[in-house]
């Protein structure tokens, strides 16, 4: 769900992470990974996608804007 949320806000909205980690992301509590300063989230500008999690925090997964 965040690598969804994020993606869409940033590609479909065009907001800042700073609002998506405010707005959309809040539900997530302390299930979210990170916050709008760092965390285990890869934003990717040119492909336009963010991957979320890897490693420690489970399988890694992407969102694409299309």
């Amino acid at each position: 769900m965040q690598a969804m949320f994020t993606c869409n806000g940033l590609f479909t909205s065009q907001r800042s992470l700073e609002q998506i980690f405010d707005q959309e992301l809040t539900y997530l509590g302390t299930q979210r990974l990170g916050n709008k300063n760092h965390g285990n989230y890869r934003i990717d500008n040119q492909a336009q996608s963010v991957e979320v999690g890897g490693g420690p925090d489970g399988a890694a997964v992407t969102a694409v804007f299309r």
